[in-house]
């Protein structure tokens, strides 16, 4: 096995990579400006945002350009049947509601793992794995919540806000959500040190497991979403590797 310094190394440069391939408009300040609210916490650098501009809800890339002009960002695609959702009286989020949730979980994790590494202190190894049983049970609440909306119109999996994002959008989201983990990853290596390394590494081995069931569901219930997300997964796969997350990295390139 790769030693610490190899194991961190190789992880927050495959993070590094990740996160600088979303550009960030310079000429905005930090934080929400005017009705633009980011999606993206520090973890997982800012990726798109959300225009509420008169109570609507409209994505606005921020990435580099897809390479197939299909999955360019786009203006609302459907509405949303609204009897469909009053039907079920917001006991099911659809699978764009799911992870926008997921985001700002992970994103309240990710600063405690932020603060401990600016702290520059000793931390015991049992705050580290409490946090990283986060994660988990984080991802865990994700897998029941997208299961449960299998099988249901892709109107109402892919709506948000009541209106239906673009394939593309729904890339962003997802990208969002494995930025933050990687970033967390990256975060755990830093603070537990060679020490208490095998004590982590089985932690987010179990992280990786869940994860790749939340993927493998989402890849099954969006026809085309692994297609428009595979060509920015490397620096995911990269950091996978690294930790030996196999079950993670197989369906990361498509055997799900």
């Amino acid at each position: 096995m790769p030693s610490f310094r190899t194991l961190f190394f190789l992880a927050a440069t495959a993070f590094v990579t990740l996160t600088s391939g979303a550009p960030v408009d310079s000429g905005a300040a930090a934080g929400q400006v005017g009705n633009v609210v980011p999606i993206g916490g520090a973890a997982s650098g800012t990726m798109q945002d959300i225009n509420t501009k008169n109570n609507e809800v409209n994505m606005v890339d921020k990435r580099a350009d897809f390479s197939d002009a299909d999955l360019l960002l786009t203006e609302v695609s459907a509405v949303v049947d609204v009897d469909f959702l009053k039907r079920h009286n917001g006991e099911l989020h659809s699978l764009c509601e799911v992870l926008v949730d997921v985001e700002a979980k992970l994103n309240v994790v990710s600063s405690k793992l932020v603060a401990l590494v600016d702290a520059k202190v000793a931390v015991e190894v049992e705050v580290v794995v409490g946090i990283v049983a986060e994660v988990k049970a984080i991802l865990a609440g994700a897998v029941v919540e997208v299961k449960a909306i299998v099988g249901h119109p892709i109107n109402f999996i892919l709506s948000l806000g009541g209106k239906v994002l673009a394939i593309a959008d729904v890339c962003h989201l997802l990208l969002a959500v494995l930025s933050v983990i990687c970033g967390i990853f990256t975060c755990v290596l830093r603070i537990v040190g060679v020490a208490s390394i095998n004590v982590v590494l089985p932690l987010t081995a179990a992280v990786g497991v869940i994860l790749a069931e939340l993927l493998c569901v989402i890849f099954t219930l969006v026809d085309g979403l692994y297609i428009a997300i595979h060509p920015f997964l490397g620096p995911v796969i990269q950091i996978c590797v690294v930790l030996k997350l196999d079950v993670l990295v197989a369906v990361l390139n498509g055997k799900y």
